[in-house]
């Protein structure tokens, strides 16, 4: 999925060959606000009206426009990784969520193209194709 941002906003854009169109929402708001439009400068400027209208309704029903964060979920790692992490933990007498913070920062911070494989290894036994 594409991203496009204005004013610390960020929105989808995807391509619909069915409708021949492009279409979008806002990203990261507790309410579903959509746009489309047929090219990439209308998709645009659709997104932006899309926004300013949102902070408009947020603004005349008194309401936080951006969606809260609780700051926890939940990883699905398997038994095996699992185990390896609680193993790698003790021996540095660091809680797991210390280690998983520390990763996540890690990688988010390193914003040359991370290789995230397309399929999950139990989905395709060959080797995953990276981007």
């Amino acid at each position: 999925m594409e991203t496009m941002k204005y004013n610390d906003f960020l929105g989808s854009v995807e391509v619909s060959l069915k409708d021949k169109c492009l279409h979008g929402k806002i990203l990261f708001i507790n309410d579903l606000v959509t746009y489309e439009a047929s090219d990439f400068d209308s998709i645009k400027m659709e997104f932006r009206k899309a926004v300013d209208d949102y902070l408009g309704t947020c603004e005349m029903l008194n309401i936080e426009p951006f969606k809260s964060f609780s700051g926890s979920f939940n990883v699905r790692v398997g038994p095996g990784l699992h185990q390896e992490l609680a193993t790698y933990s003790v021996k540095r007498d660091k809680n797991i969520n210390t280690i998983v913070k520390a990763a996540i920062s890690e990688y988010l911070s390193n914003q040359a193209q991370p290789q995230i494989p397309l399929t999950s290894p139990k989905e395709n036994k060959k080797q995953p194709v990276m981007v």
